[in-house]
């Protein structure tokens, strides 16, 4: 599937960056696809669903969360 795909592809290169944390990654990557799955269901366009998961990271990287 799809999912297992980009799953191995973002292990392997975490893995390839950091040498760490790969199941984490694993993780988050499958939960933003089940969410991302749901808006697909409603017929929203998988563009405009990249474009709203962008945007939420930008937001959240501009955020001093770590003080």
């Amino acid at each position: 599937s799809l999912c297992v795909l980009v799953c191995t592809d973002i292990s392997k290169v975490q893995d390839d960056e950091v040498g760490d944390g790969t199941m984490l990654v694993v993780v988050l990557a499958g939960k933003h696809l089940r969410e991302a799955e749901k808006f697909t269901e409603k017929n929203i366009h998988p563009i405009t669903i990249i474009e709203g998961i962008v945007a939420s990271v930008s937001k959240l990287l501009n955020l001093d969360l770590f003080i």
